[in-house]
């Protein structure tokens, strides 16, 4: 059985279709803009300083692990879509598994 996401960005949730069956997950604010600036990246990915400058409005040096806690949060909401976040090298992109 294949589960498909979609994402309801006026609701600020993912949204999983299987069958005739649809179930809402919503985002955080920062889950949310994370999901968006990790799409917008594409195959490139996006580097840990410009998602935390971007995202957060942090010095690209913070030391903070919001972005880990974050990232995190929102593997879980996308593993039922069979969509991870790979991180290599300080590089952050969704892949389809």
């Amino acid at each position: 059985i294949t589960t498909q996401v979609q994402i309801d960005v006026p609701q600020r949730c993912l949204v999983y279709v299987q069958d005739q069956s649809e179930q809402r997950d919503s985002l955080t604010e920062k889950e949310h803009a994370l999901l968006n600036a990790l799409l917008d990246a594409g195959e490139t990915g996006c580097a840990r300083s410009d998602l935390l400058t971007d995202v957060w409005g942090y010095h690209p040096d913070a030391t903070s692990r919001t972005l880990e806690t974050h990232l995190s949060r929102l593997r879980s909401k996308l593993e039922p879509s069979g969509v991870s976040i790979l991180s290599q090298e300080g590089m952050y992109r969704l892949q389809k598994q």
